[in-house]
């Protein structure tokens, strides 16, 4: 019988059990791909991450990045909530690269003691799609009125090695107020396309959090709302940095918080490098708390 240890992490939070969670398998390199999903799929959490020896020259380790029964080359909490992890066990220094479906990933780790750190993530240039002109679409999918929609900031996809939509609203409370219609918005991302839809707001909440957001990404007739959705947080900072809030031009931090209307309040803080038109990436990370650790049994 084979038997794997893993770690249960919060991720984008200081405190147990608010962020996102995260499964960190170790010396998984005798795993083939089909039993990875199926352990991400047991463990049932947005995503589960598999650490093996990296096959890239100046990777400290390979992350294999899974959603139940799916591998996926990138996703933002997995690559911070394994980096903090790893740094942790002492199996990585502060500054390494991580080998990524997408490639080498840079990552950064600040040990604060036995299970906590801060941990964060160089993400790859973001891409920015052209401006949609589905306002109407876009708010009817999300149970809004048009006039919700922030005229402000165009409605595109974005890229920074998964697309997303993103979609500004006016208010704090139209943000609380959405409730999507699956097939609506399904058939949205198809055309878009998109694997998911970020909607944001700039209304200053009472936390001093510049940006509030909430992530939606529906599979068939199930919606499925993301606590922290850190490969989408970055493109959204590059995004308002060309969009001209100053809070995101580069050298600047901007936080965001995600998940506060489904009881895990996260916090992303993000860093846009370079000219926000010609972006060199987005440094994005926060808090990653160990709250369990275990043993998976597999049968021979």
């Amino acid at each position: 019988m084979r038997e794997l240890h893993f770690l249960q992490v919060d991720v984008f939070t200081e405190t147990a059990f608010g962020g996102n969670q995260l499964a960190v398998f170790l010396d998984c390199d005798d795993l083939d791909q089909a039993t990875m999903e199926t352990l991400a799929f047991e463990m049932n959490f947005s995503e589960s991450t598999f650490v093996q020896k990296s096959r890239v020259k100046d990777c400290a380790a390979r992350v294999r990045i899974c959603v139940p029964r799916k591998e996926i080359p990138f996703a933002g909490h997995p690559t911070v909530g394994t980096a903090a992890v790893l740094h942790l066990r002492g199996a990585i220094p502060a500054r390494a690269h991580l080998e990524l479906g997408v490639g080498p990933v840079a990552v950064e780790v600040e040990r604060k003691g036995d299970r906590f750190a801060r941990a964060y993530m160089i993400q790859p240039r973001t891409v920015l799609g052209p401006s949609l002109r589905v306002e109407a679409d876009i708010a009817r999918a999300l149970g809004l009125a048009q006039s919700e929609v922030d005229p402000k900031f165009p409605i595109r996809v974005v890229s920074a090695g998964l697309p997303f939509l993103l979609v500004g609203v006016r208010t704090r409370k139209a943000l609380a107020q959405a409730q999507p219609n699956s097939a609506v918005l399904l058939e949205q991302l198809e055309r878009a396309p998109a694997l998911g839809v970020m909607v944001y707001t700039l209304d200053a909440p009472a936390s001093g959090a510049l940006v509030s957001a909430r992530m939606f990404a529906p599979l068939a007739s199930q919606m499925i709302e993301d606590p922290a959705t850190g490969s989408a947080a970055g493109p959204l900072a590059a995004h308002l940095a060309e969009c001209g809030v100053e809070a995101a031009f580069p050298g600047r931090s901007l936080v965001i918080r995600q998940g506060e209307d489904m009881g895990r309040t996260s916090v992303l803080e993000c860093q846009v490098l370079g000219l926000a038109d010609a972006n060199e990436g987005v440094r994005v990370g926060g808090g990653v708390v160990v709250v369990g650790e275990g043993r998976m049994f597999l049968e021979a």
